[in-house]
């Protein structure tokens, strides 16, 4: 019950800190008049996407169904951290200060990290109910690297997580040829791990918040 409390009160939160991103993007709009930067507000609402499925996968016992969860989960998890590229957006503009475009920006950035971050917490949980706690810890590792060259494909290829349904024959042909000439895109293995070392960072320290430090040993029953 404590458990499903906390979710929720992080769940408000969040609500509170989008509703506080919208609030200062409408000031935005009406204060500059143009509709810069409002593609962020279809950010934060793609990264919400992973975060209420890791709510369904916290519940559910069923494997199958979890891992239908877990596989459209992690096709939705690099839009969390994406939004921390928008911030390549930033630039002085008519009408609006720089400083305000930075906070906007931050606002929606950290607003779409702890979505992640929380959601990825989830997920660990509940895939240390079926493997060992360093087991747990590799297969976390390894999603983190997943979603930072996913956030490569979106970011530098404009991909969509959507594409793996839409097109899937796009999607495949431009992973084979990032792995297929490694040497001629060694840009994209610098921004995985890049990208992969400031989520396992922000993800520690989200963890070492935790009052069980991350994964509470759920295999100790006998």
């Amino acid at each position: 019950m404590s458990s499903i409390i906390k979710d929720h009160r992080f769940t408000i939160v969040m609500l509170l800190s989008s509703l506080l991103c919208v609030g200062l993007m409408a000031i935005r709009v009406i204060k500059s008049d143009t509709l810069a930067l409002i593609f962020l507000i279809w950010n934060l609402f793609l990264a919400w996407i992973p975060y209420l499925i890791s709510l369904w996968i916290k519940n559910t016992e069923k494997k199958s169904t979890l891992l239908l969860l877990g596989a459209v989960w992690l096709i939705f998890l690099p839009n969390a951290p994406y939004l921390f590229t928008d911030l390549l957006h930033l630039r002085q503009r008519i009408n609006i200060p720089l400083w305000y475009d930075v906070f906007l920006c931050s606002l929606f950035a950290w607003t779409g990290m702890l979505l992640g971050l929380v959601s990825l917490q989830l997920v660990h949980k509940k895939i240390a109910q079926f493997t060992s706690s360093n087991l747990s810890h590799i297969i976390i590792a390894a999603i983190i690297l997943l979603s930072s060259y996913g956030l490569y494909l979106g970011r530098f290829l404009r991909r969509n997580s959507w594409d793996v349904i839409t097109r899937p024959t796009t999607l495949i042909h431009d992973v084979l040829e990032l792995f297929m000439h490694p040497l001629q895109h060694r840009e994209v293995f610098y921004i995985t791990f890049i990208v992969a070392g400031f989520m396992g960072i922000c993800y520690l320290a989200i963890m070492s918040l935790s009052p069980n430090h991350v994964i509470i040993k759920l295999k100790t029953k006998k």
